[in-house]
């Protein structure tokens, strides 16, 4: 839980910035490098599937995520939001049917009883 905590607090911070040019210009302008910084979407859905698959067993990781995402929609620039529209469909679509597992699994079976009466 820590961890998502940490990716939270840093997802927050680069979900409320337009993304920098990846020209860095001289004091004439000319361009002198060409900076490709990996987009905010790859960080958000790395971010999110990477825990959700391997901590879907878990009971407490799939809502915690969700809960990070609606937060980051809440916070988020427009070109953002449906990235994180699209992963909180995902993680709550991937809670929904470990609920329905775990549910179908820990339920008691229910099997009839023939044993014949009387006997």
């Amino acid at each position: 839980m820590q961890v998502i905590d940490q990716i939270h607090r840093i997802l927050r911070v680069l979900v409320t910035r337009d993304m920098a040019s990846p020209y860095v210009l001289d004091e004439d302008g000319k361009v002198r490098v060409v900076h490709r910084p990996q987009h905010v979407t790859g960080l958000l859905e790395l971010g999110v599937r990477e825990i959700a698959h391997y901590g879907s067993d878990s009971v407490r990781i799939l809502p915690r995520l969700a809960a990070m995402l609606i937060d980051l929609r809440s916070c988020t620039l427009a070109s953002y939001r449906p990235t994180i529209e699209r992963l909180l469909a995902e993680v709550q679509e991937a809670h929904a049917e470990h609920a329905a597992e775990s549910a179908f699994v820990t339920e008691p079976s229910r099997v009839p009883d023939y044993e014949e009466s009387g006997s």
